[in-house]
């Protein structure tokens, strides 16, 4: 051991070795610099082609405008303390008012019935299992709907609030988008809780024959949906789903009771025809993938790994050490995956959703191999993969109220269903019926008694079964959407 520790250390082998040392440092120099030139290039080369064809790598370019405040929704006395957020751009750090989320939402009820009403089975609001759940046990002979409505009582104040709120023309929440990943988006979280409260009493005023109070309380849903529509975040959109979900129940239990009236028919009407959901679902694409690449990779490029740790939820040793060139090429397979693959799963140029694309986009996913090329690609796109269903049930759900109010209006008219959904155009109760969003078609319309219909289309799977509708059990009653048909009942009355 002597002699060989004797012979390391012979000036000659420490020579060689410092020699080879260097070499080898002088490669991998030499290897990093090679990566940071190809994945730079990379990257150049995918965002001026697709700036070439109109698209834009700027955040700033994709956020809404600013809005005066005495205008703005999001600045009202109820939403305003959510707005004292402030982003930091050299200590990277975001600050805001940290109890402004608790305190808001729990001045709201959180009754959880079993079944708050699923349109989509044909199954009303349970309002017995509301009232008990907001009230207790019965103990007089009061109706359901009546307890809820007293119930509500101690939050008409709290109610009132937000109304005013929602009067305000605009709304533009102060998100600070330059945290990118960082940024705390609070608002969707109060807009669907105060959603839920006016659901609630929606359902119970339909139940007393209020439809213009139902009304009132649907045009509230209606705007807190809208106040977040312009907002590039997917968290925002899922929420504003939510809450439209909420609003096609409130619409489809006044129809299946006939308590609406004309001139309420003609403004839920105008109201559904201004959603474009499959225009929401690119710009949240578009959003995602851009600030993805401005907050997270282009921040780990300059250095700026620290703040990004957290955001991973781990000390990302490779994000350390990562060369910035595979730091380019991550940054180019996740734009890939977000532009090439995920915006054309709705096209744009016949207004239709693609599942073959959808499940393109999810085979891609699955079949990718891991590499320091992708890494990230794991971490941030599969939640955003599996969400161009949800914009697309929502659009038709919103075609499928839109043609059932017109048809009920022609039976109000002329005393019978029409035959066809083209009777609906004829008797200028509609410009033009919607398509299916699925496959282009004509919406699927068959007429089941002198007084029921059913209007459906094909579904995710793209197949045509009768409007038949798949779903979970009463316990946890919920449609399968990517299973069977997306169906419009006219009545109350269980699925086939």
């Amino acid at each position: 051991m002597k002699r060989f520790f004797q012979w390391l250390f012979r000036w000659q082998v420490f020579g060689n070795v410092a020699v080879g040392f260097a070499v080898l440092i002088t490669l991998l120099l030499v290897a990093f610099t090679i990566e940071g030139v190809r994945g730079r290039r990379a990257w150049d080369h995918f965002q001026t082609e697709w700036e070439s064809r109109g698209e834009s790598f700027d955040l700033y370019r994709m956020i809404p405008p600013p809005v005066p405040d005495d205008e703005n929704m999001a600045m009202a006395p109820f939403f305003a303390p959510l707005a004292e957020q402030k982003w930091n751009p050299d200590s990277q750090t975001l600050s805001y008012n940290t109890n402004a989320l608790t305190r808001i939402t729990s001045r709201f009820p959180h009754w959880n019935p079993t079944n708050s009403g699923v349109w989509r089975l044909a199954m009303p609001t349970d309002l017995d299992a509301l009232a008990h759940a907001a009230t207790g046990p019965a103990t007089n002979n009061d109706t359901a709907a009546r307890r809820i409505l007293d119930a509500l009582g101690p939050y008409s104040s709290l109610m009132l609030e937000v109304t005013e709120a929602t009067r305000r023309p605009k709304a533009r929440f102060n998100n600070q988008y330059g945290a990118g990943i960082r940024m705390l988006i609070l608002h969707p979280v109060v807009n669907k809780v105060a959603a839920i409260i006016f659901k609630h009493r929606a359902s119970a005023q339909l139940a007393q024959s209020r439809p213009d109070l139902a009304w009132e309380d649907l045009q509230i849903q209606f705007r807190l949906a809208d106040s977040i529509k312009s907002e590039p975040v997917l968290i925002s959109h899922l929420v504003r789903i939510a809450i439209l979900e909420m609003a096609l129940q409130i619409i489809w239990e006044g129809l299946s009771a006939n308590i609406w009236t004309e001139p309420q028919w003609e403004a839920i009407s105008r109201e559904l025809a201004q959603l474009r959901f499959g225009e929401d679902y690119q710009l949240c694409i578009r959003g995602e993938a851009v600030m993805i690449s401005e907050t997270f990779f282009d921040e780990a490029i300059r250095g700026r790994i620290n703040s990004l740790r957290e955001v991973l939820g781990s000390d990302d040793t490779l994000l350390r050490f990562m060369p910035n060139g595979w730091l380019y090429q991550n940054k180019t397979a996740l734009a890939k995956l977000h532009f090439e693959i995920a915006l054309p799963v709705f096209e744009t140029a016949t207004g239709r959703f693609r599942p073959d694309r959808a499940a393109n986009l999810q085979s891609q996913l699955d079949s990718m191999q891991r590499s320091p090329y992708n890494i990230y690609s794991f971490e941030f796109f599969p939640a955003l993969a599996k969400a161009s269903i949800r914009f697309a049930v929502i659009q038709n759900g919103a075609d499928m109220a839109r043609t059932a109010i017109a048809i009920e209006r022609h039976r109000m008219k002329f005393g019978m269903l029409p035959r066809s959904l083209s009777d609906l155009v004829a008797a200028k109760f509609m410009d033009k019926v919607p398509a299916d969003i699925i496959d282009g078609r004509p919406m699927r319309y068959s007429i089941i008694s002198p007084t029921e219909y059913r209007l459906y289309s094909v579904g995710w799977n793209e197949s045509d079964e009768l409007g038949i509708v798949t779903g979970y059990g009463i316990k946890k009653a919920f449609p399968r959407y990517e299973e069977g048909d997306w169906v419009w009942f006219s009545r109350r009355a269980a699925p086939e």
